[in-house]
């Protein structure tokens, strides 16, 4: 009879598991769920096409040490075409692993709150305009670190003991 006892707990012991397992996996489900809405295809769109310029302004010198001087422009812009239509086609990849960093640290009301604000009129204004903050923001921090980096150079030389960098 004991033994019957301990095997009806053990039962409801993993029976309480399972469902609490299943339950977090659908509670883990819906905050995907919401937080694929914070990267829907028209934001992500936009914000490559604006993403795109940045980081070939940031690598063209690099491109042009690699190619020569010599390149021409409409090659570089082959170039930034190619590399903004990969980006599109795959950023699929990227939105699920978005998704997971937002539902990783906020719980569904928060996502719920973020969502809905995005939907509102501030939020969409917000949205639209954020491609353009981004593409901005990554310029002048590109103009910052120019303007830092003598002493950036100096100060690291100075902690490594460096003669030179």
């Amino acid at each position: 009879m004991r033994v019957v006892r301990i095997l009806a707990i053990a039962v409801c012991i993993m029976l309480a598991s399972a469902f609490a397992i299943s339950a977090k996996s659908a509670e883990i489900d819906d905050k995907i769920k919401l937080a694929e809405k914070l990267s829907n295809k028209d934001y992500t769109d936009s914000l490559i096409e604006a993403l795109v310029p940045a980081m070939f302004q940031a690598m063209e010198p690099l491109i042009r040490n690699q190619k020569g001087p010599k390149i021409k422009q409409d090659e570089i812009a082959k170039l930034k075409h190619v590399t903004e239509k990969v980006m599109k086609e795959r950023f699929g990849e990227f939105q699920k692993d978005i998704a997971q960093l937002y539902a990783n640290h906020f719980e569904i009301e928060e996502l719920k709150a973020i969502v809905d604000f995005r939907e509102s009129e501030v939020g969409r204004k917000l949205t639209s305009f954020q491609p353009q903050v981004v593409q901005q923001s990554t310029i002048l921090v590109q103009q910052w670190i120019k303007k830092i980096e003598p002493q950036l150079k100096r100060e690291i030389k100075k902690a490594l003991g460096a003669k030179k960098i």
